[in-house]
């Protein structure tokens, strides 16, 4: 009896949560339903005590539940950040990552775009995949970090997270996303496939990161196509013949002054510029600039065609 009762004054004594871990998960449970349901203040009420005696998953969806808000839930970023930070004090990458959002909003605290780069890096590197679009963003577009290599291989690594299986949509959003990126800056750009390359070396650094292979054979089919044509495009811009070009999948129009070149001979000479790139199949019309320009647009006059390789 005595050695109980001294158990029971050093639990009193030191400050212990007595509750066992099952209840405070389950809690946590019924907080994340009543969440899921949009009924806030119920989930905060349920939250707040969980998340003051250091619950970190408590924390962070009370920090969540705030920073949205509803019409019976006052949105309030202050508490938002306050709860959000703690979180993140225990290294919780999920914590780090949403605490970048707030810091890149300037929601609750004052907007630090170097703060937010340095927070989904953080998790980016920990291979946290919700941070990768983020912080490819901020490479893409941040005036002081612009970086157009990391923006693309970080890009990539988002796109191609394994989620499977991979639903025709998906497929689709994937396309887009990608030619998008691609599309960002002007063709030719190296830093485009390096970016590449980088996420690929980085993918082989760090093998316990599932990707969707669906996604990777979608995104390595886009970017192969587009080295291809980047390739070409810098033979293209070399040539001073050549006036303007239009890329449609593998045909390429390529906007010439009839009387300034023969349109066949300059066909042969270029596709046998590009012998030091895999044209086979690559059909090439060449387009008389003047009447196009004359016509506005409407009169799409091919001098020539043929097929390269």
């Amino acid at each position: 009896m005595k050695i109980i009762l001294t158990v029971i004054a050093i639990v009193l004594v030191s400050g212990c949560d007595w509750r066992p871990w099952n209840t405070i998960d389950s809690q946590y449970a019924q907080a994340k339903i009543l969440s899921d349901n949009e009924n806030f203040s119920e989930a905060a009420a349920v939250l707040t005590p969980l998340a003051n005696d250091g619950h970190v998953p408590s924390q962070i969806l009370l920090g969540r539940i705030y920073a949205l808000g509803n019409e019976s839930f006052a949105q309030n970023f202050k508490l938002a950040f306050k709860w959000t930070s703690k979180a993140s004090q225990s290294d919780d990458l999920q914590a780090i990552t949403y605490l970048g959002h707030l810091y890149s909003k300037g929601a609750g605290v004052d907007k630090d775009e170097n703060k937010a780069f340095e927070l989904f890096s953080q998790a980016s590197d920990k291979g946290y995949s919700p941070a990768f679009m983020p912080l490819a963003r901020i490479y893409l577009s941040n005036r002081v970090h612009k970086n157009l290599a990391e923006g693309m291989k970080w890009s990539y690594l988002a796109l191609v997270r394994g989620t499977p299986p991979l639903t025709d949509d998906k497929v689709m959003r994937i396309y887009f996303s990608v030619t998008q990126l691609l599309e960002t800056y002007p063709s030719g750009n190296s830093e485009k496939v390096d970016g590449l390359a980088m996420a690929q070396e980085w993918l082989w650094l760090h093998p316990e990161y599932t990707v969707n292979q669906g996604a990777v054979e979608i995104v390595s089919s886009l970017t192969t196509d587009f080295a291809y044509k980047a390739a070409v495009d810098a033979i293209i811009v070399e040539n001073n013949v050549i006036k303007s070009h239009v890329w449609s999948n593998k045909q390429l129009s390529l906007g010439i002054i009839a009387n300034e070149v023969a349109p066949l001979n300059f066909h042969k000479t270029f596709c046998d510029s590009l012998s030091g790139i895999n044209t086979a199949g690559l059909t090439v019309s060449l387009i008389d600039t003047l009447k196009l320009q004359k016509s506005q647009g409407s009169d799409w006059v091919v001098l020539h065609s043929g097929t390269c390789g």
